[in-house]
């Protein structure tokens, strides 16, 4: 890490406090003029980054709550799909010292424990390994107290419980398991996002729905590009045909899906990818997928 790096590690805490203490409007414009180095449009929003900007503040749309939620979310997707679509839920708690690693699931592992309020706080525990309680209980503890809603300014988590949940860790024996992100813009996939082996040498590509493989990165260090060309997974019609089905009654959202054997599974549906902080390389692609996108007005609060 160099200076800069270290300099900028080192000022976050202080960036924080002081976007706490601005109105939420202000907050959102801050934090996008820190990734995009201008200041973004809300009255008329054109790019994608934007118009996340603009669903921030605006989108009130009731059913998201629910959608974010990645314990509620998999109720609701296996009341329309079946519950082979969903991941099971193993166990759900509402704090960290309620874990009981003496009994199942926790004494039983693969498993994963995340939180169902935010990204990034995936632990595993793979089979054979011993976990300890105390690092993770700690861990789960600090998860809780992170208010998403407040940091990232998205409005749909202000109104999700925070809580714990645990369900099976999947594996594949030949090959990693890919993500597949599915940008569907008004019941319409626009493009597809592939997450290649997360937890060991990350790297995301980009195709069209008919697998074509787009210019598209993120720019930066932190989502490295894949180099190479994947093969399209084995139910990619039917991927894209539960991707739209979701997506139908949405402006954008963006359908995670896993194909595992012969099953598609769901992994979770965002509103506001990456935040809106994850700039495209090149940056074009801001523009075209900001075009794909026809702001719903009808459940906001402009």
């Amino acid at each position: 890490m160099n200076v800069a790096e270290n300099l900028k590690t080192a000022m976050r805490p202080a960036y924080r406090k002081i976007m706490d203490f601005l109105p939420t409007r202000w907050h959102v414009i801050a934090d996008y003029f820190r990734v995009y180095r201008r200041f973004p449009d809300l009255n008329n929003p054109r790019t994608f980054s934007e118009k996340i900007m603009w669903r921030k503040l605006y989108d009130r749309d009731p059913r998201l709550p629910g959608l974010v939620d990645k314990v509620r979310v998999k109720e609701i997707m296996a009341e329309r799909f079946g519950a082979d679509f969903i991941i099971p839920t193993l166990a759900v708690f509402e704090t960290a010292d309620a874990l009981d690693f003496s009994k199942p699931p926790l004494s039983q592992p693969p498993y994963v424990i995340k939180a169902n309020h935010c990204s990034g706080t995936n632990i595993i525990v793979r089979s054979g390994e011993s976990p300890d309680p105390r690092k993770i209980k700690k861990k789960l503890a600090k998860y809780l107290k992170f208010d998403h809603a407040a940091v990232a300014e998205e409005w749909a988590y202000s109104l999700v419980p925070q809580r714990i949940f645990v369900e099976p860790y999947i594996e594949i024996p030949t090959s990693s398991l890919s993500d597949y992100k599915f940008h569907v813009f008004s019941g319409t996939v626009y493009a597809i996002e592939v997450i290649v082996d997360r937890f060991r040498n990350y790297g995301v590509s980009f195709y069209d729905r008919d697998w074509n493989l787009l210019d598209i990165g993120f720019a930066g260090r932190r989502y490295p590009r894949y180099k190479g060309m994947l093969q399209p997974p084995a139910h990619l019609a039917d991927m894209i045909r539960r991707a739209e089905e979701i997506g139908e009654d949405f402006s954008y959202i963006r359908v995670d899906l896993y194909d595992i054997g012969d099953q598609i599974k769901l992994g979770e549906l965002t509103f506001y990818p990456g935040a809106g902080h994850d700039p495209f390389d090149p940056i074009e692609w801001d523009d075209k997928f900001g075009q794909q996108w026809q702001l719903d007005k009808t459940a906001s609060n402009a």
